[in-house]
């Protein structure tokens, strides 16, 4: 009888039960073992089997992509429609539509305008259409997130 276990996170579940913004953090400390005997999970990053593509969120209004600085303690981002993003990255001759979304922050060349660094990594943001705030606000709900 082997005492390994294995468990499986699958991203649209998670997305579909309200958890999409979980941070893998968060994740493991949800599935620490409580028992006694202190069996533990083991988290591997692996490249993703089929990474997530700026085309494949053309034309969803409630996608943004922002992009966060990294430097020691910045807080500075900015937020694209992904539409934009890959109209800028297309000009530049950087990528396109089939961008992986990982890849985004290694794409931005230009040094932050607080702390002056090239250092940047890249998330989507998402609102979720069937929320009174999207109702409401639509499009402006991106608002608060970009100033």
């Amino acid at each position: 009888m082997s005492d390994r276990l294995q468990a499986l996170a699958d991203p649209k579940s998670l997305c579909g039960d309200g958890l999409a913004l979980l941070s893998m953090g968060q994740v493991q400390s949800l599935w620490r073992c409580q028992r006694l005997d202190g069996r533990g999970l083991t988290f591997h990053k692996e490249k993703a089997l089929k990474p997530l593509t700026l085309g494949q969120f053309i034309g969803k209004p409630n996608v943004r992509v922002r992009i966060r600085c990294r430097g020691n303690g910045c807080k500075f981002f900015r937020v694209w429609r992904v539409e934009e993003m890959i109209a800028g990255l297309e000009k530049r001759g950087q990528g396109n539509g089939r961008t992986d979304i990982d890849e985004l922050g290694a794409k931005m060349t230009t040094a932050c305008p607080m702390c002056k660094r090239v250092n940047w990594t890249a998330d989507l943001l998402w609102v979720n259409t069937e929320t009174m705030g999207w109702k409401a606000l639509g499009e402006r709900s991106f608002e608060a997130r970009e100033t």
